[in-house]
């Protein structure tokens, strides 16, 4: 399967996700469906469920652009231009994992926490505000510019 094929299929699903979600809320300490439309507010598990989809790609990704290694190498080796906090992230979880990857999955989780965390919490209209997320590359960014993304 194409790698472009795998970018419509985590849109389609998140898509199919955020719609379920508005028919899906939590009473007492039970998941609960709905067949109206429910406004309660945001809840984490709505969060996580929702960006799931977009988030297995830039975590798990392999060689994708050109900065992929170099931040492989700032991972194992350091480097003392980095900004400060991205440097401090890289430290602490080298202290717990040796795998670089952990670098991708952690960044990426960060990124889109707060981005779908602000689109559930802000906007009136969620699929049209992932949609423009989506379509106006800055997903494509959390691919490449980890650095960025943390600072």
């Amino acid at each position: 399967m194409s790698t472009g094929y795998l970018f419509v299929l985590a849109y389609i699903l998140t898509v199919v996700v955020v719609v379920a979600s508005r028919y899906i809320y939590i009473r007492g300490g039970e998941l609960v469906f709905s067949c109206v439309p429910t406004h309660r507010g945001i809840s984490s598990v709505k969060i996580l469920i929702s960006m799931l989809p977009m988030f297995v790609l830039p975590a798990f990704q392999y060689n994708v652009g050109p900065d992929y290694f170099p931040y492989v190498d700032i991972f194992k080796f350091g480097d003392d231009r980095c900004e400060w906090l991205y440097m401090e992230l890289n430290y602490f979880l080298k202290y717990f994992v040796d795998n670089p990857q952990v670098i991708f999955v952690v960044v990426s989780l960060i990124i889109l926490l707060m981005v779908f965390w602000t689109i559930f919490d802000m906007s009136p209209y969620p699929l049209l505000s992932i949609f423009l997320f989506w379509t106006f590359k800055y997903y494509f960014m959390t691919f490449n510019e980890l650095r960025w993304g943390v600072a």
